[in-house]
């Protein structure tokens, strides 16, 4: 490896400090936490950082986190889809991950809302592994029963006292059946008050990627169905 290429390859390890901030990512960071800190109370939002593989996008997720976490108004949490090996198991350790973070950072009146997450969950994902390989996320996510824990989850978290910020990164690594999963996801969760995600990923690729599942099958039709999910897209 030559001594160009050693170099070039540190300059693309994610940063989490600013004072190693040589990319001036630190500015659109504090941009995205004044987006989110500027929400009304029990508002949610899902916001794109988009970029191209090695723009720095997780640095800016990195610098977002350390910046929330002063906030005692934020609980914030990484959901990583790519450690995931189908979509029963993504779709379950979603919720697994949100009901870490709640039972660890959120106070509710009385009410086990992490427990109530994590019943979510268990049965989404066995309900959707059950309505078909095809990975009907919202149906899942629309049967009767779990559409009842949908509700009282959604009621709880309307009054929690913090907002909890999804931060999911790695989008980029998923192949085609991951991505269409993982949108299907937020999709189906992102009504969800006081509950914001920020999803970093080349929406080029991934809108290709959503284009050959939905509408006419080009990027046209990606970004279609992505514009239906975030709601504040951002580039780098």
């Amino acid at each position: 490896m030559t001594a160009t290429s050693t170099l070039e390859f540190s300059n693309d390890r994610p940063l989490s400090s600013k004072s190693d901030d040589k990319l001036n990512r630190a500015p659109f960071a504090e941009r995205v936490a004044g987006v989110l800190r500027g929400l009304p109370k029990g508002e949610g939002l899902v916001v794109g950082i988009h970029g191209p593989w090695g723009d720095g996008k997780t640095t800016v997720l990195n610098l977002l986190q350390a910046d929330l976490a002063a906030d005692e108004a934020t609980a914030t949490v990484v959901f990583n889809p790519w450690r995931f090996t189908d979509e029963p198991a993504m779709l379950a350790g979603f919720f697994r991950v949100l009901a870490g973070v709640i039972r660890a950072k959120l106070t509710t009146r009385g009410e086990d809302i992490a427990g109530l997450v994590e019943k979510i969950g268990r049965y989404a994902s066995v309900v959707n592994d059950r309505f078909g390989r095809a990975g009907d996320i919202a149906g899942a996510m629309a049967e009767p029963s779990l559409e009842d824990l949908r509700s009282r989850l959604s009621e709880v978290l309307a009054k929690a006292d913090k907002r909890l910020v999804v931060l999911v990164d790695d989008i980029d690594r998923l192949d085609k059946h991951e991505t269409h999963t993982l949108f299907r996801l937020i999709k189906a969760c992102a009504d969800f008050p006081n509950v914001c995600y920020v999803l970093a990923f080349d929406d080029v690729a991934v809108a290709k990627s959503l284009g050959e599942r939905y509408g006419a099958g080009d990027e046209a039709s990606g970004r279609a169905f992505l514009e239906k999910i975030i709601q504040v897209p951002l580039k780098l």
